[in-house]
């Protein structure tokens, strides 16, 4: 079979999930780019730059097939007994260890993203995507903060005349997110922390 195809879904939360297309041949063969896809709907979704840490779990799982089928071969069925055991050990657990326990979603960032999905109805964190992807949402959201609170300010205007109110915290947060994702200076992680502390996020931990 060979063809283009989007593996999925991976890291799914509230319907939302990444997904990576692939030039197939039999297998996942060649990365052409990552997508977060919203209620598995192509109209919703948007490039992201190739993610990867899906790669790692995609290859695990084609890599652990492989080993599968290697075992059933009858040249693999004459080696040793110490010699078989250590290659099926070894191999399967580290394939099955990437597959079930490399970056698995802890229960923080399920939190983090339904908290994102609520305020944005988008629950991408800015860790997911490339660079240029999250500089795209940034600016959407900033819009969107500009439109809430009725001002043509700049980002950095805002915050110093504190234009805001409490109800606009969550979405100054989001912002803030993205915000440090593209500039991680000291002067960012410190807004970060600053609106982090008044939303419900902080509560919870």
């Amino acid at each position: 079979m060979i063809g283009i195809k989007t593996v999925k879904p991976y890291k799914q939360v509230d319907h939302q999930f990444i997904g990576t297309q692939f030039l197939i041949v039999v297998f996942p063969l060649i990365p052409i780019n990552s997508y977060f896809i919203i209620d598995d709907l192509v109209e919703r979704s948007f490039e992201i730059g190739i993610n990867w840490k899906h790669l790692v779990k995609i290859y695990s799982g084609i890599l652990t097939f492989i080993i599968i089928v290697l075992m059933i071969l009858p040249e693999f069925l004459h080696w040793s007994i110490s010699i078989k055991t250590l290659i099926i050990v070894t191999s399967l657990s580290l394939t099955l260890g990437l597959i079930f326990n490399f970056d698995r979603m802890d229960q923080d960032e399920k939190e983090k993203r339904l908290f994102f999905g609520k305020v944005v109805g988008i629950n991408a964190l800015p860790s997911y995507m490339s660079m240029s992807a999250a500089l795209l949402l940034r600016n959407k959201f900033t819009i969107a903060l500009k439109n809430q609170i009725n001002t043509s300010e700049n980002w950095k205007e805002i915050l110093d005349k504190k234009l805001y109110s409490d109800q606009d915290i969550p979405l100054i947060y989001i912002i803030a997110e993205y915000q440090y994702r593209i500039d991680p200076s000291d002067e960012n992680k410190a807004v970060l922390t600053n609106f982090k502390q008044q939303t419900t996020l902080a509560k919870k931990n």
